[in-house]
């Protein structure tokens, strides 16, 4: 029952976002579609792998593995809580060596976090929102109710 209302409403979500959501396995469900799960990396040709990759990439409209794609830019910053992980000399080390500066809160001041936590969120994709940002999710929910109005 699951699985059909998963194939029922895969065009507006990614299938691995309503399997998440329903608790099932993504495994599962293409079984069920007939595909019998995530094909074996080993039972496929050179060929193959990067024809799945790339149905995979379509699948996660361009979310899967963006972020390896993502270039730093000299000057960037890296902000981060008072965390003993992003403290460390070996953490700050990492992001120097790609020529950005690292920031950190003062002690006790949660608000300098806000703003940038605010630019991120709204365009992050989110797979609870079927891999679209925030901004565009509210877009389209206010698009499609200025149309059942005009409809209306």
């Amino acid at each position: 029952m699951k699985y059909a209302w998963i194939a029922a409403h895969r065009a507006g979500f990614a299938p691995n976002a309503l399997c998440d959501v329903l608790a099932v396995s993504v495994g599962g469900y293409r079984a069920w579609q007939g595909g019998g799960g995530t094909p074996d990396r080993q039972g496929l040709t050179d060929a193959q792998v990067p024809a799945l990759i790339r149905s995979i990439h379509a699948e996660l409209k361009g979310a899967y593995r963006a972020e390896h794609g993502l270039v730093s830019a000299p000057g960037l910053i890296h902000h981060s809580d008072r965390v003993s992980q992003y403290a460390s000399h070996a953490f700050q080390a990492k992001p120097a060596e790609y020529g950005m500066v690292c920031s950190m809160s003062r002690k006790g001041n949660c608000r300098d976090n806000a703003p940038t936590e605010s630019v991120y969120n709204r365009k992050r994709l989110h797979s609870t929102l079927g891999y679209t940002s925030p901004a565009g999710f509210l877009e389209d929910w206010i698009n499609t109710r200025e149309e059942e109005q005009q409809v209306a």
